[in-house]
């Protein structure tokens, strides 16, 4: 909230001084291109990774739970479920999901996941989805804001 409240500032900042509205509509638009280009990146890595691993059964062990020290307190990071792989543990390379994790993440069945041993890590079948479906999405983003500048 206070970020957005900043921007308004910075926008409210920049309209007082006479900034014109075509500079400040082009700044949003090449922060908007910026970002999805940007998470674009991330999937495709996410995709490569997932080109290399190896499709393996597991069982679902614990949640880690993570912290990060910062200005001297410990800030909260974003829990990961780990996984048991031919007898050893596993984190999933994105975080666990909150709503229904009684459901989704159960010890007393198997479930198929894509091993990295690389990066060691696993991606279980929602971080499998949310990573093709981000690529997919981003990519239809990138090329409509691409095809939108052209023909501009």
């Amino acid at each position: 909230m206070s970020f957005v409240l900043g921007l308004l500032i910075i926008l409210l900042a920049m309209l007082v001084v006479g900034v014109s509205i075509n500079i400040i509509t082009g700044i949003i638009l090449g922060v908007v291109i910026l970002v999805n280009t940007l998470l674009l990146i991330f999937f495709v890595g996410c995709v490569i990774v997932l080109a290399g691993s190896k499709q393996k059964s597991a069982v679902f062990s614990r949640i880690e739970k993570r912290t990060a020290e910062g200005d001297g307190q410990k800030k909260a990071k974003f829990d990961r479920a780990c996984y048991m792989v031919e007898g050893r543990e596993y984190p999933n390379a994105f975080p666990c999901e909150i709503v229904l994790k009684d459901r989704l993440y159960s010890s007393d069945r198997e479930v198929t996941v894509w091993l990295c041993e690389k990066q060691g890590v696993v991606f279980d079948r929602n971080a499998f989805a949310a990573a093709v479906v981000g690529f997919f999405f981003f990519a239809a983003v990138c090329l409509g804001i691409a095809v939108m500048l052209i023909s501009i």
